[in-house]
Protein backbone atom coordinates (compact mmCIF):
# COMPACT_ATOMS: atom_id res chain seq x y z
CA UNK A 1 0.00 0.00 0.00
CA UNK A 2 2.88 2.34 0.81
CA UNK A 3 4.26 1.85 -2.71
CA UNK A 4 0.84 2.66 -4.16
CA UNK A 5 0.74 5.96 -2.30
CA UNK A 6 4.25 6.73 -3.47
CA UNK A 7 3.25 5.99 -7.07
CA UNK A 8 0.12 8.15 -6.84
CA UNK A 9 2.08 10.97 -5.20
CA UNK A 10 4.56 11.03 -8.08
CA UNK A 11 1.70 11.61 -10.51
CA UNK A 12 -0.22 14.18 -8.48
CA UNK A 13 0.04 16.75 -11.29
CA UNK A 14 -2.58 14.74 -13.18
CA UNK A 15 -5.13 15.84 -10.58
CA UNK A 16 -4.88 19.47 -11.67
CA UNK A 17 -6.29 21.64 -14.42
CA UNK A 18 -4.54 24.99 -14.12
CA UNK A 19 -4.67 28.48 -15.60
CA UNK A 20 -1.95 30.95 -16.41
CA UNK A 21 -1.64 34.67 -17.08
CA UNK A 22 -1.38 36.33 -20.49
CA UNK A 23 -0.64 35.04 -23.97
CA UNK A 24 2.88 33.74 -23.30
CA UNK A 25 2.56 29.95 -23.03
CA UNK A 26 5.87 29.53 -21.19
CA UNK A 27 4.32 29.22 -17.68
CA UNK A 28 1.85 26.60 -18.92
CA UNK A 29 4.54 24.63 -20.75
CA UNK A 30 6.75 24.65 -17.67
CA UNK A 31 3.97 23.31 -15.43
CA UNK A 32 3.06 20.62 -17.99
CA UNK A 33 6.68 19.48 -18.28
CA UNK A 34 7.36 19.60 -14.54
CA UNK A 35 4.17 18.03 -13.22
CA UNK A 36 2.31 16.32 -16.06
CA UNK A 37 -0.91 18.32 -15.70
CA UNK A 38 -4.12 16.88 -17.08
CA UNK A 39 -5.14 20.13 -18.68
CA UNK A 40 -5.56 23.87 -18.76
CA UNK A 41 -8.33 26.38 -18.24
CA UNK A 42 -8.02 28.94 -21.05
CA UNK A 43 -9.58 32.37 -21.29
CA UNK A 44 -9.60 35.46 -23.45
CA UNK A 45 -6.53 36.53 -21.48
CA UNK A 46 -4.64 33.61 -23.08
CA UNK A 47 -6.42 33.33 -26.43
CA UNK A 48 -7.66 36.75 -27.61
CA UNK A 49 -8.54 35.41 -31.07
CA UNK A 50 -9.17 32.10 -32.80
CA UNK A 51 -5.75 31.97 -34.45
CA UNK A 52 -4.03 32.41 -31.10
CA UNK A 53 -6.20 29.59 -29.72
CA UNK A 54 -5.07 27.26 -32.52
CA UNK A 55 -1.43 28.16 -31.99
CA UNK A 56 -1.56 27.82 -28.21
CA UNK A 57 -3.33 24.47 -28.32
CA UNK A 58 -0.64 23.10 -30.64
CA UNK A 59 2.17 24.36 -28.38
CA UNK A 60 0.81 22.92 -25.14
CA UNK A 61 -0.26 19.60 -26.66
CA UNK A 62 3.24 19.25 -28.09
CA UNK A 63 4.69 19.96 -24.65
CA UNK A 64 2.66 17.13 -23.14
CA UNK A 65 3.67 14.77 -25.93
CA UNK A 66 7.34 15.67 -25.62
CA UNK A 67 7.13 14.87 -21.92
CA UNK A 68 6.14 11.37 -22.92
CA UNK A 69 2.46 11.68 -22.15
CA UNK A 70 0.36 9.50 -24.43
CA UNK A 71 -2.91 11.22 -23.52
CA UNK A 72 -4.01 14.64 -24.84
CA UNK A 73 -4.38 17.57 -22.50
CA UNK A 74 -7.85 18.73 -21.58
CA UNK A 75 -8.15 22.29 -22.94
CA UNK A 76 -11.28 23.82 -21.47
CA UNK A 77 -13.08 27.15 -21.82
CA UNK A 78 -16.14 28.79 -20.26
CA UNK A 79 -18.01 29.24 -23.53
CA UNK A 80 -21.62 29.26 -22.41
CA UNK A 81 -23.02 32.25 -24.25
CA UNK A 82 -23.69 34.95 -21.67
CA UNK A 83 -20.58 33.94 -19.76
CA UNK A 84 -18.02 33.68 -22.52
CA UNK A 85 -14.29 33.78 -21.99
CA UNK A 86 -13.26 32.46 -25.37
CA UNK A 87 -11.60 34.51 -28.12
CA UNK A 88 -13.29 37.82 -28.96
CA UNK A 89 -13.85 36.78 -32.59
CA UNK A 90 -15.72 33.64 -31.55
CA UNK A 91 -19.51 33.26 -31.64
CA UNK A 92 -20.82 32.66 -28.11
CA UNK A 93 -24.38 33.51 -29.10
CA UNK A 94 -26.98 35.33 -26.99
CA UNK A 95 -26.63 32.95 -24.04
CA UNK A 96 -28.65 30.39 -22.14
CA UNK A 97 -31.44 32.64 -20.88
CA UNK A 98 -32.14 33.77 -24.43
CA UNK A 99 -32.24 30.13 -25.54
CA UNK A 100 -34.61 29.39 -22.69
CA UNK A 101 -36.81 32.29 -23.73
CA UNK A 102 -36.76 31.14 -27.36
CA UNK A 103 -38.16 27.83 -26.13
CA UNK A 104 -36.82 25.81 -29.07
CA UNK A 105 -34.90 22.71 -27.96
CA UNK A 106 -33.68 21.97 -31.48
CA UNK A 107 -32.26 25.50 -31.63
CA UNK A 108 -30.50 25.04 -28.27
CA UNK A 109 -28.97 21.81 -29.55
CA UNK A 110 -27.85 23.49 -32.78
CA UNK A 111 -26.41 26.49 -30.90
CA UNK A 112 -24.28 24.23 -28.71
CA UNK A 113 -23.20 22.14 -31.67
CA UNK A 114 -22.02 25.34 -33.37
CA UNK A 115 -20.16 26.39 -30.21
CA UNK A 116 -18.51 22.97 -30.11
CA UNK A 117 -17.50 23.05 -33.79
CA UNK A 118 -15.86 26.43 -33.26
CA UNK A 119 -14.03 25.23 -30.15
CA UNK A 120 -12.84 22.07 -31.87
CA UNK A 121 -11.65 24.11 -34.85
CA UNK A 122 -9.56 26.26 -32.50
CA UNK A 123 -7.99 23.32 -30.66
CA UNK A 124 -10.23 23.18 -27.58
CA UNK A 125 -11.76 19.86 -26.53
CA UNK A 126 -13.72 20.74 -23.39
CA UNK A 127 -16.45 23.26 -22.64
CA UNK A 128 -17.42 24.17 -19.08
CA UNK A 129 -21.05 24.29 -20.04
CA UNK A 130 -24.05 24.03 -19.94
CA UNK A 131 -24.96 25.84 -16.76
CA UNK A 132 -27.59 23.65 -15.07
CA UNK A 133 -28.55 26.16 -12.38
CA UNK A 134 -32.23 27.09 -11.99
CA UNK A 135 -32.23 30.85 -11.42
CA UNK A 136 -35.01 31.05 -8.85
CA UNK A 137 -33.56 34.06 -7.01
CA UNK A 138 -34.06 37.30 -8.99
CA UNK A 139 -31.28 38.90 -6.92
CA UNK A 140 -28.76 36.23 -7.91
CA UNK A 141 -25.42 38.00 -8.19
CA UNK A 142 -23.61 35.67 -10.59
CA UNK A 143 -25.94 33.28 -12.47
CA UNK A 144 -28.77 35.36 -13.98
CA UNK A 145 -28.56 35.14 -17.76
CA UNK A 146 -26.18 32.17 -17.51
CA UNK A 147 -29.18 30.00 -16.57
CA UNK A 148 -31.75 28.70 -19.04
CA UNK A 149 -34.46 30.02 -16.73
CA UNK A 150 -36.51 29.71 -13.55
CA UNK A 151 -38.49 26.51 -14.16
CA UNK A 152 -36.61 23.30 -13.33
CA UNK A 153 -38.30 21.21 -16.02
CA UNK A 154 -37.58 23.69 -18.81
CA UNK A 155 -34.01 24.20 -17.64
CA UNK A 156 -33.48 20.43 -17.62
CA UNK A 157 -34.79 20.03 -21.16
CA UNK A 158 -32.44 22.73 -22.48
CA UNK A 159 -29.52 21.32 -20.47
CA UNK A 160 -30.02 17.92 -22.10
CA UNK A 161 -30.29 19.51 -25.55
CA UNK A 162 -27.11 21.50 -24.93
CA UNK A 163 -25.17 18.41 -23.83
CA UNK A 164 -26.24 16.48 -26.90
CA UNK A 165 -25.47 19.39 -29.20
CA UNK A 166 -21.99 20.06 -27.81
CA UNK A 167 -21.06 16.39 -27.83
CA UNK A 168 -22.21 16.00 -31.43
CA UNK A 169 -19.90 18.93 -32.22
CA UNK A 170 -16.92 17.07 -30.79
CA UNK A 171 -16.21 18.47 -27.32
CA UNK A 172 -16.53 17.15 -23.78
CA UNK A 173 -19.29 18.77 -21.76
CA UNK A 174 -19.73 19.95 -18.16
CA UNK A 175 -22.73 20.50 -15.90
CA UNK A 176 -22.33 23.23 -13.30
CA UNK A 177 -22.54 24.34 -10.51
CA UNK A 178 -23.53 21.21 -8.58
CA UNK A 179 -25.86 20.94 -6.72
CA UNK A 180 -27.03 24.37 -7.97
CA UNK A 181 -26.11 28.06 -7.75
CA UNK A 182 -29.51 29.45 -8.73
CA UNK A 183 -30.95 30.23 -5.29
CA UNK A 184 -28.08 32.38 -4.04
CA UNK A 185 -27.71 36.13 -3.59
CA UNK A 186 -23.95 35.98 -2.93
CA UNK A 187 -21.44 35.50 -5.73
CA UNK A 188 -19.08 32.63 -4.79
CA UNK A 189 -16.27 34.59 -6.43
CA UNK A 190 -16.64 36.89 -3.41
CA UNK A 191 -17.74 34.77 -0.45
CA UNK A 192 -19.34 31.47 0.59
CA UNK A 193 -23.08 31.40 -0.27
CA UNK A 194 -25.55 29.44 1.86
CA UNK A 195 -28.70 27.77 0.50
CA UNK A 196 -31.47 26.95 2.98
CA UNK A 197 -33.93 25.01 0.82
CA UNK A 198 -35.44 21.81 2.17
CA UNK A 199 -34.10 18.47 0.91
CA UNK A 200 -37.33 17.86 -1.01
CA UNK A 201 -37.11 21.23 -2.77
CA UNK A 202 -33.46 20.71 -3.63
CA UNK A 203 -34.32 17.37 -5.19
CA UNK A 204 -37.26 18.75 -7.18
CA UNK A 205 -35.71 22.07 -8.23
CA UNK A 206 -31.91 22.22 -8.08
CA UNK A 207 -31.14 18.61 -8.96
CA UNK A 208 -33.68 18.16 -11.76
CA UNK A 209 -31.55 19.72 -14.53
CA UNK A 210 -28.49 17.77 -13.35
CA UNK A 211 -30.48 14.53 -13.63
CA UNK A 212 -31.46 15.52 -17.17
CA UNK A 213 -27.87 16.34 -18.13
CA UNK A 214 -26.51 13.11 -16.62
CA UNK A 215 -29.15 11.10 -18.47
CA UNK A 216 -28.08 12.87 -21.66
CA UNK A 217 -24.54 11.56 -21.14
CA UNK A 218 -22.61 14.56 -19.82
CA UNK A 219 -18.88 13.93 -19.28
CA UNK A 220 -18.10 16.16 -16.26
CA UNK A 221 -19.91 17.69 -13.31
CA UNK A 222 -18.45 20.82 -11.69
CA UNK A 223 -18.93 21.40 -7.99
CA UNK A 224 -20.05 24.65 -6.41
CA UNK A 225 -18.49 26.33 -3.40
CA UNK A 226 -21.85 26.61 -1.65
CA UNK A 227 -23.06 25.40 1.74
CA UNK A 228 -26.36 23.50 1.42
CA UNK A 229 -27.67 23.40 4.98
CA UNK A 230 -30.27 20.69 4.41
CA UNK A 231 -27.78 18.39 2.66
CA UNK A 232 -24.55 18.95 4.59
CA UNK A 233 -24.59 21.75 7.18
CA UNK A 234 -20.83 21.53 7.78
CA UNK A 235 -19.17 21.36 4.35
CA UNK A 236 -19.42 23.32 1.09
CA UNK A 237 -20.42 21.06 -1.79
CA UNK A 238 -16.82 20.84 -3.04
CA UNK A 239 -15.82 19.24 0.30
CA UNK A 240 -18.99 17.22 0.92
CA UNK A 241 -18.97 13.42 0.70
CA UNK A 242 -22.74 13.49 1.21
CA UNK A 243 -23.28 15.71 -1.84
CA UNK A 244 -20.62 14.22 -4.12
CA UNK A 245 -20.80 10.54 -3.13
CA UNK A 246 -24.26 9.85 -1.69
CA UNK A 247 -26.15 12.16 -4.05
CA UNK A 248 -24.13 12.64 -7.23
CA UNK A 249 -22.53 9.21 -7.50
CA UNK A 250 -25.11 6.93 -5.87
CA UNK A 251 -28.51 8.59 -6.28
CA UNK A 252 -27.90 10.36 -9.61
CA UNK A 253 -25.65 7.52 -10.89
CA UNK A 254 -23.02 9.84 -12.36
CA UNK A 255 -19.90 7.90 -13.36
CA UNK A 256 -17.89 10.62 -15.10
CA UNK A 257 -15.32 13.09 -13.79
CA UNK A 258 -16.10 15.48 -10.94
CA UNK A 259 -14.18 18.76 -11.26
CA UNK A 260 -14.02 21.52 -8.70
CA UNK A 261 -15.02 25.06 -9.51
CA UNK A 262 -11.99 27.33 -9.29
CA UNK A 263 -10.27 26.82 -5.96
CA UNK A 264 -9.06 30.42 -6.16
CA UNK A 265 -12.54 31.83 -5.67
CA UNK A 266 -13.01 33.77 -2.48
CA UNK A 267 -15.72 31.40 -1.23
CA UNK A 268 -12.81 29.09 -0.36
CA UNK A 269 -9.80 31.42 -0.33
CA UNK A 270 -11.16 33.37 2.63
CA UNK A 271 -11.60 30.33 4.86
CA UNK A 272 -9.24 27.53 3.81
CA UNK A 273 -5.54 27.07 3.11
CA UNK A 274 -4.92 25.96 -0.51
CA UNK A 275 -3.42 22.53 0.24
CA UNK A 276 -6.02 21.77 2.92
CA UNK A 277 -8.82 22.73 0.52
CA UNK A 278 -7.45 20.57 -2.31
CA UNK A 279 -6.99 17.55 -0.03
CA UNK A 280 -10.52 17.98 1.38
CA UNK A 281 -11.96 18.16 -2.14
CA UNK A 282 -10.09 15.07 -3.35
CA UNK A 283 -11.06 13.16 -0.21
CA UNK A 284 -14.72 14.07 -0.74
CA UNK A 285 -14.71 12.75 -4.30
CA UNK A 286 -13.48 15.54 -6.58
CA UNK A 287 -11.31 14.08 -9.37
CA UNK A 288 -9.83 17.22 -10.90
CA UNK A 289 -8.79 20.35 -9.02
CA UNK A 290 -9.27 23.49 -11.11
CA UNK A 291 -7.58 26.82 -10.51
CA UNK A 292 -9.22 28.92 -13.17
CA UNK A 293 -9.28 32.33 -11.62
CA UNK A 294 -5.70 33.52 -11.96
CA UNK A 295 -7.65 36.78 -12.23
CA UNK A 296 -7.14 37.00 -8.47
CA UNK A 297 -3.38 36.61 -8.32
CA UNK A 298 -1.67 38.15 -11.32
CA UNK A 299 1.09 39.37 -9.05
CA UNK A 300 3.96 37.51 -10.71
CA UNK A 301 4.07 34.83 -8.02
CA UNK A 302 1.03 32.71 -8.89
CA UNK A 303 3.15 30.01 -10.54
CA UNK A 304 5.12 29.44 -7.34
CA UNK A 305 1.83 29.06 -5.48
CA UNK A 306 0.71 26.50 -8.06
CA UNK A 307 3.92 24.54 -7.51
CA UNK A 308 3.51 24.70 -3.75
CA UNK A 309 -0.07 23.44 -4.06
CA UNK A 310 0.77 20.46 -6.28
CA UNK A 311 3.72 19.51 -4.09
CA UNK A 312 1.62 19.90 -0.96
CA UNK A 313 -1.04 17.57 -2.38
CA UNK A 314 1.71 15.14 -3.44
CA UNK A 315 2.99 15.03 0.14
CA UNK A 316 -0.53 14.53 1.49
CA UNK A 317 -1.01 11.59 -0.86
CA UNK A 318 2.36 10.15 0.08
CA UNK A 319 1.41 10.41 3.76
CA UNK A 320 -1.85 8.53 3.18
CA UNK A 321 -4.23 11.43 3.83
CA UNK A 322 -6.45 10.46 0.87
CA UNK A 323 -7.90 6.91 0.73
CA UNK A 324 -6.16 4.65 -1.78
CA UNK A 325 -9.38 3.46 -3.43
CA UNK A 326 -10.42 7.09 -3.94
CA UNK A 327 -7.12 7.89 -5.65
CA UNK A 328 -7.25 4.78 -7.82
CA UNK A 329 -10.71 5.56 -9.19
CA UNK A 330 -9.83 9.23 -9.60
CA UNK A 331 -6.77 8.59 -11.77
CA UNK A 332 -8.73 6.04 -13.79
CA UNK A 333 -11.61 8.45 -14.43
CA UNK A 334 -9.37 11.37 -15.39
CA UNK A 335 -7.29 9.28 -17.78
CA UNK A 336 -10.40 7.82 -19.35
CA UNK A 337 -11.72 11.34 -19.92
CA UNK A 338 -8.49 12.46 -21.56
CA UNK A 339 -8.49 9.34 -23.72
CA UNK A 340 -12.01 10.18 -24.93
CA UNK A 341 -10.93 13.75 -25.68
CA UNK A 342 -8.42 12.38 -28.16
CA UNK A 343 -10.82 9.91 -29.74
CA UNK A 344 -13.53 12.37 -30.81
CA UNK A 345 -13.51 13.10 -34.51
CA UNK A 346 -16.20 15.14 -36.20
CA UNK A 347 -16.50 16.61 -39.64
CA UNK A 348 -15.61 20.29 -39.48
CA UNK A 349 -18.39 22.69 -40.31
CA UNK A 350 -17.85 25.83 -42.31
CA UNK A 351 -17.02 28.67 -39.95
CA UNK A 352 -19.32 31.12 -41.71
CA UNK A 353 -22.27 29.15 -40.35
CA UNK A 354 -21.30 29.29 -36.68
CA UNK A 355 -23.13 32.57 -36.07
CA UNK A 356 -26.39 31.74 -37.84
CA UNK A 357 -27.98 29.92 -34.91
CA UNK A 358 -26.89 32.79 -32.65
CA UNK A 359 -28.81 35.33 -34.72
CA UNK A 360 -31.84 33.06 -34.90
CA UNK A 361 -31.83 32.56 -31.12
CA UNK A 362 -31.46 36.28 -30.44
CA UNK A 363 -34.44 37.07 -32.65
CA UNK A 364 -36.64 34.32 -31.23
CA UNK A 365 -35.80 35.14 -27.59
CA UNK A 366 -37.15 38.72 -27.52
CA UNK A 367 -40.45 39.47 -25.80
CA UNK A 368 -42.64 42.54 -25.39
CA UNK A 369 -43.19 42.56 -21.64
CA UNK A 370 -45.59 45.51 -21.67
CA UNK A 371 -47.32 47.47 -24.43
CA UNK A 372 -49.11 50.78 -23.81
CA UNK A 373 -52.52 50.93 -25.50
CA UNK A 374 -51.62 54.06 -27.50
CA UNK A 375 -48.04 53.06 -28.40
CA UNK A 376 -46.81 52.47 -31.92
CA UNK A 377 -43.45 51.80 -33.52
CA UNK A 378 -41.51 54.90 -34.62
CA UNK A 379 -42.01 55.98 -38.22
CA UNK A 380 -39.26 54.98 -40.67
CA UNK A 381 -36.55 57.64 -40.86
CA UNK A 382 -37.89 59.63 -37.90
CA UNK A 383 -35.71 61.45 -35.37
CA UNK A 384 -34.97 58.99 -32.62
CA UNK A 385 -33.49 60.06 -29.28
CA UNK A 386 -31.80 57.23 -27.36
CA UNK A 387 -31.02 57.55 -23.65
CA UNK A 388 -28.74 55.13 -21.85
CA UNK A 389 -29.69 54.60 -18.20
CA UNK A 390 -26.21 53.44 -17.16
CA UNK A 391 -23.15 55.60 -17.53
CA UNK A 392 -20.36 54.83 -19.98
CA UNK A 393 -18.08 54.36 -16.98
CA UNK A 394 -20.27 51.49 -15.80
CA UNK A 395 -19.33 49.43 -18.85
CA UNK A 396 -15.56 49.57 -18.29
CA UNK A 397 -15.39 46.67 -15.79
CA UNK A 398 -17.16 44.44 -18.33
CA UNK A 399 -14.08 44.43 -20.54
CA UNK A 400 -11.48 44.66 -17.76
CA UNK A 401 -11.90 41.25 -16.11
CA UNK A 402 -8.62 39.82 -17.47
CA UNK A 403 -10.53 37.48 -19.75
CA UNK A 404 -12.57 36.00 -16.87
CA UNK A 405 -16.12 37.06 -17.60
CA UNK A 406 -18.50 37.98 -20.38
CA UNK A 407 -15.95 39.73 -22.66
CA UNK A 408 -18.25 41.34 -25.24
CA UNK A 409 -16.41 43.28 -27.91
CA UNK A 410 -18.79 46.24 -27.58
CA UNK A 411 -21.45 47.31 -25.15
CA UNK A 412 -24.96 46.27 -26.13
CA UNK A 413 -25.90 49.97 -26.14
CA UNK A 414 -23.25 50.86 -28.73
CA UNK A 415 -24.27 47.98 -30.98
CA UNK A 416 -27.95 48.92 -30.62
CA UNK A 417 -27.35 52.55 -31.59
CA UNK A 418 -25.14 51.54 -34.50
CA UNK A 419 -27.86 49.31 -35.89
CA UNK A 420 -30.59 51.91 -35.35
CA UNK A 421 -28.71 54.32 -37.64
CA UNK A 422 -29.59 52.10 -40.59
CA UNK A 423 -33.26 52.98 -40.08
CA UNK A 424 -33.54 56.31 -38.22
CA UNK A 425 -31.92 59.65 -37.58
CA UNK A 426 -30.42 58.86 -34.18
CA UNK A 427 -29.27 61.20 -31.43
CA UNK A 428 -27.96 60.28 -27.98
CA UNK A 429 -29.67 62.06 -25.11
CA UNK A 430 -29.22 62.52 -21.37
CA UNK A 431 -31.82 62.88 -18.66
CA UNK A 432 -32.46 66.42 -17.45
CA UNK A 433 -29.90 67.55 -19.99
CA UNK A 434 -30.33 68.08 -23.71
CA UNK A 435 -33.95 66.88 -24.00
CA UNK A 436 -36.62 69.42 -23.17
CA UNK A 437 -39.41 68.86 -25.69
CA UNK A 438 -41.06 65.57 -26.59
CA UNK A 439 -38.91 63.79 -29.25
CA UNK A 440 -40.51 62.14 -32.27
CA UNK A 441 -39.67 58.91 -30.47
CA UNK A 442 -37.73 58.41 -27.24
CA UNK A 443 -35.93 55.13 -26.46
CA UNK A 444 -34.69 54.29 -22.95
CA UNK A 445 -32.02 51.57 -22.83
CA UNK A 446 -31.50 49.40 -19.73
CA UNK A 447 -28.44 47.13 -19.53
CA UNK A 448 -27.05 44.43 -17.27
CA UNK A 449 -23.96 42.22 -17.49
CA UNK A 450 -23.06 39.17 -15.43
CA UNK A 451 -19.64 39.90 -13.95
CA UNK A 452 -17.25 37.80 -11.81
CA UNK A 453 -16.83 39.24 -8.34
CA UNK A 454 -18.48 42.59 -9.11
CA UNK A 455 -21.79 44.19 -10.10
CA UNK A 456 -22.76 46.20 -13.13
CA UNK A 457 -23.81 49.67 -11.97
CA UNK A 458 -27.57 50.00 -12.53
CA UNK A 459 -28.10 52.68 -9.88
CA UNK A 460 -29.53 55.21 -12.36
CA UNK A 461 -32.11 52.88 -13.93
CA UNK A 462 -35.10 53.89 -11.81
CA UNK A 463 -34.23 57.59 -11.91
CA UNK A 464 -34.04 57.43 -15.70
CA UNK A 465 -37.37 55.63 -15.93
CA UNK A 466 -39.07 58.13 -13.60
CA UNK A 467 -37.81 60.96 -15.81
CA UNK A 468 -38.95 59.13 -18.97
CA UNK A 469 -42.49 58.84 -17.61
CA UNK A 470 -42.86 62.61 -17.94
CA UNK A 471 -43.01 62.14 -21.74
CA UNK A 472 -45.85 60.78 -23.89
CA UNK A 473 -45.96 56.96 -23.56
CA UNK A 474 -47.25 56.48 -27.12
CA UNK A 475 -43.90 57.73 -28.46
CA UNK A 476 -41.62 56.09 -25.96
CA UNK A 477 -40.06 52.61 -25.82
CA UNK A 478 -38.00 50.95 -23.12
CA UNK A 479 -35.50 48.41 -24.46
CA UNK A 480 -34.00 46.07 -21.85
CA UNK A 481 -30.80 44.67 -23.35
CA UNK A 482 -30.64 42.28 -20.41
CA UNK A 483 -32.67 39.79 -18.38
CA UNK A 484 -36.06 40.40 -16.80
CA UNK A 485 -34.84 39.40 -13.32
CA UNK A 486 -35.06 42.31 -10.89
CA UNK A 487 -36.09 44.59 -13.74
CA UNK A 488 -37.07 48.09 -12.57
CA UNK A 489 -40.73 49.06 -12.79
CA UNK A 490 -41.35 50.33 -16.33
CA UNK A 491 -45.15 50.44 -16.28
CA UNK A 492 -46.93 51.96 -18.20
CA UNK A 493 -44.16 52.24 -20.79
CA UNK A 494 -43.90 49.77 -23.65
CA UNK A 495 -41.01 47.47 -22.78
CA UNK A 496 -39.01 45.02 -24.89
CA UNK A 497 -36.67 42.47 -23.26
CA UNK A 498 -33.90 40.65 -25.15
CA UNK A 499 -32.85 38.28 -22.31
CA UNK A 500 -29.27 38.90 -23.43
CA UNK A 501 -26.65 41.63 -23.77
CA UNK A 502 -24.85 40.07 -26.73
CA UNK A 503 -24.35 41.88 -30.03
CA UNK A 504 -26.88 39.86 -32.03
CA UNK A 505 -29.53 40.61 -29.41
CA UNK A 506 -28.91 44.35 -29.59
CA UNK A 507 -29.08 44.19 -33.39
CA UNK A 508 -32.34 42.21 -33.25
CA UNK A 509 -33.88 44.77 -30.85
CA UNK A 510 -33.03 47.60 -33.28
CA UNK A 511 -34.59 45.71 -36.17
CA UNK A 512 -37.75 45.15 -34.14
CA UNK A 513 -37.98 48.87 -33.41
CA UNK A 514 -37.62 49.49 -37.14
CA UNK A 515 -40.46 47.08 -37.87
CA UNK A 516 -38.22 44.62 -39.70
CA UNK A 517 -38.95 41.68 -37.40
CA UNK A 518 -41.90 40.76 -35.20
CA UNK A 519 -41.77 39.85 -31.50
CA UNK A 520 -44.09 37.85 -29.25
CA UNK A 521 -45.93 39.50 -26.36
CA UNK A 522 -45.60 38.37 -22.76
CA UNK A 523 -42.77 37.41 -20.43
CA UNK A 524 -41.00 34.25 -21.50
CA UNK A 525 -42.03 31.02 -19.76
CA UNK A 526 -38.53 30.15 -18.62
Amino acid sequence: MKNNYKNFASKSGELFLLAFAGEDSKPAVEMIQEYGLSGLYLSNDNIPNLNSAINLSQVVQAAAKNRGDSLPLLLGVDQEGTWSVMAEDSHPGPGNLALGSAGDLALTQQRYQDIAHELRHSGMNLVFSPCADVNTNPLNAIIGMRSFGTEAKNVGEHVAAAVKGAQSGGVLTTLKHFPGHGDTNIDSHRDLPIVRRSKDDVWEIELAPFRAGINAGVDIVMTSHILYESLDPENPATFSKVILQDILREKLCFQGVIISDSMNMHALQKYYKPVDAAVAALSAGVNLIMLAEEHYDHDGDYQNRQRALIEGVSKAIHDGQIPEEKLSSTFERVRSLRRRAGMVFVEKSKNEGWGLSAKKAAKKAMRILLQHQDWSLPDPGCKLVVVRASSEEAFKPVIQTRGIGPNPRKSSFDVFVEELKHFFEVRAGKINGNIIDQPEHLVIVLENYTLPGMDFDRSLDQTTLNWAKTFLPERLTVVALRDSFDLPETRPLTTLCTYSFREESAEAAAKWLAGVIKVRNGDAFI
